[in-house]
C-alpha cells in the first residue's frame, strides 16, 4: 500500500472559495478557520468597493450640476457590489450553520445575536464525530486512508484477473482489461451526466489550472514558449488554438457592440477621399467579421513566418497554432481595452488607443521571436517582417475588393 501523505491544511483563500463551492450546503461542518477567513475576505472586498464608491461620489460631486447616476463607472461599481452581496448572502448563512454544527450545536443558535455569531464561532470544534458529521480534519484524513486502501485493493484485483475473460470496447470492439481500452483509450464506463459533470466541464474550459484562463495567463507572459509547449509537450492544459481564437473573437464582437460604439461615434466620420472610404470599409468589415478576419490573417501570417523562418523545422500547421494563440490573445487585450475605455473620457481613450496600437506589433514580434529563438537579434527583425507582410496583403486585397464593389454599384 502506498504511503499516505500528511493532510494539508487549507490556506485562507481556499477557505474563502470553499464556502462558495458549498454554496447551499447546510449539512456537515465548517472549521473555525473556514468561517473566519470567509468573513474576513468578505469584509475586505466590501470595504474596497465601498471606499471606491465613496471616492467616486466625492470626486463627481465637485460639479454640483451633475448627477452620480449619470456616470457609468459609479453605476457599475454599485451594481457589482449589490450583486455580489446578494450572491454571498447564502454562503454567509450556510457557513455559519456548518460552524454551529462543528460546535455540536443546532443552526438555530444563530438566532442568539452575540452567542450565536461571536462566542460559538470562536469556540473550538468538537473532536471526533458528533451528531452532524466527523471532524473536518479527521474526516479528510480518514478519507485519504480509505482511498489509498481502495487503490491498493484495486491493484491486487487487476493483477489477479489477468487470466479472466476481458470485456469488449464499445467504441473500437477490441478486448478490454481494466478501466480503459488499451487500443483507443475509451473508458469502460461512461461518466454519469449530472450537475457535477457540468461543473467539471465548465471548470475545464474556464479554469485557471487548465482551460481558457490558464491559456490566457500563460500566453500573456510567455506567448512563444507556451505555443511551443502546446506543440511539443503539453496539450491537456491549453484550449485548442482554433477554438481559442474563435472564442476570443466572439467575446470581442459581443463586447465591442455593447461598449465600442460610444467612442467610435465621437470620431470625425466625414469621408472625403477614396482613402477614407477604403479605411472605413476595412474597419467596418473587420469589426463585423472578427473571427473570419483573424483566421484569414493567421493563415497568411503562418505562410509568411514559414518562409521567413524556413531554416527552423516547423510545419505550416504548427506555426498556425502560434498565430491563433497570438491573435486570440491580442483580441482579448482589445476587448479589455474597450471595456476600460468605455469609462474614460474620449481624450484619454485616444491617447491609450495610440499606446495599444503600438503594443500590438511589440507583442507579436516578441511572441514569434521567443517561439523560434529569443537569443538571436535577427529573429526580432524577421518577426516584424512576418507581422508587416500579412497586413500589406490584407490592405491590398481590401483596396481591390473595394474598387470592384465601388465600380459595380
Amino acid at each position: 500500500m502506498a504511503l499516505i501523505e500528511p493532510l494539508k491544511k487549507k490556506n485562507p483563500w481556499q477557505c474563502f472559495i470553499g464556502a462558495y463551492k458549498k454554496y447551499a450546503e447546510f449539512e456537515g461542518r465548517a472549521s473555525k478557520a473556514e468561517f473566519w477567513w470567509f468573513h474576513f475576505f468578505f469584509f475586505i472586498i466590501s470595504v474596497i468597493f465601498i471606499v471606491s464608491i465613496i471616492a467616486l461620489a466625492l470626486f463627481f460631486s465637485i460639479d454640483e450640476s451633475s448627477n452620480l447616476s449619470d456616470y457609468p463607472i459609479y453605476n457599475t461599481l454599485l451594481a457589482i457590489l449589490l450583486i455580489w452581496w446578494l450572491i454571498s448572502l447564502v454562503p454567509l448563512f450556510t457557513v455559519a450553520v456548518r460552524r454551529m454544527h462543528d460546535c455540536n450545536k443546532h443552526g438555530a443558535f444563530l438566532l442568539i445575536p452575540i452567542y450565536g455569531w461571536f462566542v460559538l464561532p470562536l469556540t473550538k470544534g468538537s473532536s471526533g464525530t458528533n451528531r452532524y458529521d466527523p471532524n473536518p480534519g479527521e474526516a479528510a484524513q480518514g478519507q485519504a486512508e480509505l482511498s489509498a486502501k481502495a487503490v491498493a485493493e484495486t491493484e491486487d484485483i487487476v493483477s489477479k484477473e489477468s487470466g479472466s475473460s476481458p470485456g469488449i470496447c464499445k467504441r473500437c470492439g477490441e478486448p478490454v482489461t481494466g478501466n480503459f481500452c488499451q487500443n483507443c483509450g475509451s473508458p469502460v464506463r461512461m461518466e454519469t451526466i449530472d450537475k457535477h459533470y457540468f461543473v467539471k466541464e465548465i471548470k475545464g474550459v474556464l479554469g485557471v489550472q487548465s482551460g481558457f484562463f490558464y491559456s490566457l495567463k500563460r500566453l500573456l507572459v510567455f506567448p512563444g514558449i507556451s505555443a511551443k509547449q502546446y506543440i511539443k509537450d503539453n496539450r491537456n492544459n491549453f484550449v485548442k488554438p482554433v477554438i481559442y481564437l474563435f472564442f476570443t473573437s466572439l467575446l470581442y464582437t459581443l463586447i465591442y457592440n455593447i461598449v465600442g460604439e460610444k467612442h467610435a461615434s465621437q470620431y470625425d466620420t466625414e469621408i472625403i477621399t477614396k482613402f477614407d472610404q477604403i479605411y472605413d470599409f476595412l474597419i467596418n468589415w473587420l469589426n463585423s467579421n472578427v473571427g473570419y478576419a483573424f483566421l484569414i490573417i493567421s493563415f497568411i501570417s503562418a505562410f509568411t513566418i514559414k518562409r521567413v523562418f524556413k531554416k527552423y523545422k516547423y510545419n505550416i500547421y504548427e506555426i498556425l497554432v502560434l498565430m491563433c494563440f497570438l491573435n486570440g490573445t491580442l483580441l482579448t487585450i482589445s476587448y479589455v481595452f474597450e471595456i476600460i475605455g468605455y469609462f474614460l473620457p474620449f481624450s484619454i481613450y485616444e491617447m491609450l488607443e495610440i499606446i495599444f496600437i503600438g503594443f500590438i506589433p511589440v507583442y507579436y514580434v516578441w511572441g514569434v521571436a521567443s517561439f523560434f529563438d529569443p537569443r538571436k537579434v535577427k529573429n526580432y527583425a524577421k518577426a516584424f517582417l512576418g507581422f508587416l507582410i500579412p497586413w500589406v496583403y490584407v490592405i491590398c486585397i481590401t483596396i481591390i475588393v473595394f474598387l470592384v464593389y465601388d465600380y459595380a454599384i
